[in-house]
């Protein structure tokens, strides 16, 4: 077993902390955008979520009708398009991010 040792940079970053909840936000989708209240299919992309310089934190969170969702930055990660699209409003991500993932790797899933 490796032992990890906090740093005062480990510690300033989010993911640190919220590591569990972004791994609770993958495994809990389908289950979260109901949640929300968002209706099936489900429509969903697998995204690179970058971490680009001067970001601060490296978990992005986003809430919907409150059911919380929390993505961790430098991974590629499945993401409902509603919650992109927040993501997009918010002005963390361009408008034609999804657009050139969603193209080819798009997966729908009804409940």
């Amino acid at each position: 077993m490796a032992i990890t040792t906090n740093t005062r940079k480990t510690l300033n970053k989010a993911s640190t902390a919220l590591a569990p909840r972004c791994e609770e936000t993958q495994k809990n989708l389908n289950k979260l955008l109901a949640q929300a209240g968002v209706k099936p299919p489900y429509k969903k992309a697998l995204i690179p979520l970058p971490i680009t310089p001067g970001d601060k934190d490296d978990v992005i969170f986003v809430a919907i009708n409150g059911a919380k969702f929390y993505f961790q930055r430098g991974k590629t990660v499945t993401v409902p398009e509603v919650v992109m699209q927040q993501m997009v409003n918010c002005g963390l991500f361009p408008a034609d991010y999804m657009a050139m993932y969603a193209a080819d790797k798009s997966e729908e899933k009804k409940e």
